[in-house]
């Protein structure tokens, strides 16, 4: 998962500094963010955005590079809900079972088991459970975030390339 977001992430840079690059090309001062968000308000691209978004992104770079942002999106979510989480809850389960035991009848007293310590290791464990709830959350709403960039784009390469058939 973390290679694949690697990868995508890379994939996404790369194309960031195309852009840049085009800009530059054109004698523009403003950066790639800039120039998507005055596209975003004007619903009207700079010459050298439109070049970029019809000639070296195009609908097919859009859409592929949506799609492997979304399947690393998706990696990291598998990967924290089924593989840490269980994880996590079988560790929470088993410091429960030792607090219990170190509270319970004389006869585990020879094990050693301290029931101050366990019960703040389980604390931590829920504590770190309880954080990786929140990073979920994150990558989902990032994931979304990312989803809806690559549909705004689409849909606006869409619309251009729609416009220039028309002219």
């Amino acid at each position: 998962a973390q290679q694949q977001w690697g990868a995508a992430m890379a994939r996404v840079s790369e194309k960031w500094r195309v852009l840049a690059g085009v800009l530059q090309d054109h004698a523009l001062t403003s950066s790639p963010q800039q120039e998507l968000m005055n596209l975003l308000a004007s619903g009207m691209p700079s010459a050298a955005l439109l070049h970029f978004l019809s000639s070296t992104l195009g609908e097919a770079g859009t859409k592929k590079l949506a799609k492997s942002v979304d399947s690393s999106v998706n990696a990291v979510h598998e990967l924290l809900l089924n593989h840490l989480a269980p994880a996590l809850e079988v560790v929470a389960f088993c410091m429960g079972e030792l607090h219990g035991m170190a509270q319970c009848a004389p006869w585990m007293k020879p094990v050693c088991l301290q029931a101050d310590a366990l019960k703040a290791a389980e604390q931590e464990c829920m504590l770190t459970m309880l954080r990786l709830k929140q990073v979920q959350r994150e990558v989902s709403a990032q994931g979304a975030a990312y989803r809806s960039f690559f549909l705004w784009l689409l849909r606006t390469i869409l619309l251009l390339n729609y416009e220039k058939l028309l002219q």
